[in-house]
C-alpha cells in the first residue's frame, strides 16, 4: 500500500514546510535542506491531490511545541472555556460601532494567531492559517434593563465561559453593550494558544489606535 496524500503532507509539515494554494495549483515553502528526494517525489505525485486537501484561502503550518501543548488539552482533557483570554473596557460618549468592527478588522488582519485554527493530517494537529475571517461584534442595547451592569457582566461570563472550536474559525469575538446614554462596555475573549499575557495589552492598544 503507497504512501497515502495525508501522510505526504503531514511529514512536509513535520519538517517545517508550509503549504498553500494559488489558484489551484500548489504553493511550497520550506527551509533549505529539509524536502528529501523521496518526499519531493511524493509531492509531485499527490500533486492534484495535496490541493483538495489544502483547499482555498489557508495556509497550512507547522505546530509548535506550546501549541500542541494547549491543543491537546482543549480536545482531549475537555477544558472547555480553561485557557479563554478575557478583555473588558468601558467607552464614555457616543460608539461608532462601524467604526469599531473595522477596528477589530485591522486587528485580525494584522494578527495571524487570531486567524489561525488547528487541523489533524495523519493524526497530528498542524495550523491552519485563514488567509481572511470577517469580525464580526455582537451588540445589545441593556440600558432598559433594571441593572444594566450586572446584565452586562452575566453577557460577559458567558462570552467568557463559552468554549472555542479550535479546528473552525478565528480565535476571538466581541461584545459590545450599551449601558446607559454615552455608556457602552466591550468584551473580547480569545484563546491563550493565539495570545498570551504580554500580547493582551498590545491588542488593546492597537485596538484604541485603530479605533481612533
Amino acid at each position: 500500500m503507497g504512501v497515502t496524500p495525508e501522510r505526504v503532507l503531514a511529514e512536509y509539515l513535520e519538517r517545517g514546510g508550509q503549504v498553500w494554494t494559488d489558484e489551484g495549483r500548489l504553493a511550497l515553502r520550506a527551509p533549505k535542506g529539509v524536502v528529501t528526494d523521496a518526499l519531493r517525489s511524493e509531492l509531485r505525485e499527490h500533486k492534484s491531490s495535496l490541493v483538495d486537501l489544502v483547499g482555498p484561502g489557508r495556509t497550512l503550518a507547522p505546530i509548535s511545541s506550546q501549541e500542541q501543548r494547549l491543543w491537546y488539552l482543549q480536545t482531549h482533557e475537555k477544558l472547555e472555556s480553561a485557557y479563554n483570554i478575557d478583555i473588558a473596557f468601558d467607552i464614555a460618549g457616543p460608539l461608532d460601532l462601524d467604526a469599531l468592527q473595522k477596528a477589530f478588522q485591522t486587528i485580525l488582519d494584522r494578527h495571524e494567531p487570531l486567524r489561525t485554527c488547528y487541523c489533524v493530517l495523519d493524526g497530528q494537529p498542524f495550523r491552519s492559517i485563514l488567509s481572511h475571517t470577517h469580525a464580526a461584534i455582537d451588540f445589545a442595547d441593556l440600558s432598559g434593563d433594571t441593572d444594566p451592569v450586572a446584565s452586562a457582566s452575566a453577557l460577559g461570563r458567558e462570552l467568557s465561559r463559552t468554549p472555542f472550536d479550535l479546528s473552525a474559525g478565528a480565535l476571538f469575538r466581541a461584545l459590545a453593550l450599551r449601558l446607559g446614554a454615552d455608556h457602552y462596555r466591550v468584551y473580547i475573549t480569545t484563546h491563550h494558544i493565539a495570545v498570551d499575557g504580554p500580547s493582551v495589552q498590545i491588542l488593546v492598544d492597537e485596538l484604541a489606535r485603530a479605533y481612533d
